[in-house]
């Protein structure tokens, strides 16, 4: 019973991961990456799905930062209001 559920559980990350691929919602695919992941270290191969899932955090992260830089846009440096006297 156990056995089936984990392949289920890794059908539907493939499933989330194909489909947001096909479709471009970026926003479900690392999540199916994590289920993917989470599958694997629980159908055996722990050090593979536990690697998965770590890969997918840093990615997400270094994404994250792009995206708040993309929001607000590089810092620009900081000039004086008023011109220096000359």
């Amino acid at each position: 019973m156990r056995v089936f559920r984990l392949e289920a559980k890794t059908g539907k990350a493939s499933d989330l991961i194909e489909l947001s691929t096909r479709q471009n919602f970026v926003l479900w695919l690392p999540g199916g990456e994590l289920l993917r992941g989470w599958a694997r270290s629980a159908s055996g191969d722990t050090a593979e799905g536990i690697s998965r899932i770590e890969e997918l955090f840093s990615a997400v992260s270094s994404e994250d930062q792009e995206l708040k830089d993309g929001w607000t846009g590089p810092k620009a440096p900081k000039e004086p209001k008023y011109p220096a006297n000359v």
